[in-house]
């Protein structure tokens, strides 16, 4: 499992992007907030589902670049967030 995005402070909203794995239906993510204080944010929780040809993931204020994959693991470059 891998994360993206996280950050200590009370003047931000922590958030992660999780890669979940690889279904029928495409790759899986989950992003999910917490605040300053690491309590997790449940209404502020997303299950995310992209076509398994992606080449490219964008959400929120992310845009991700995704790599030819492996069964079990997704290779990416953050290219801005």
């Amino acid at each position: 499992m891998k994360t993206v995005g996280f950050m200590i402070s009370k003047d931000y909203i922590n958030h992660e992007l999780i890669f979940t794995g690889f279904g029928s239906d495409g790759i899986h993510l989950l992003y999910r907030e917490y605040t300053f204080n690491d309590m997790a944010r449940t209404a502020f929780q997303q299950e995310l589902v992209y076509p398994i040809n992606s080449k490219e993931i964008r959400f929120r204020n992310y845009n991700i670049k995704v790599a030819p994959k492996l069964p079990s693991e997704l290779t990416y470059t953050v290219m801005s967030e």
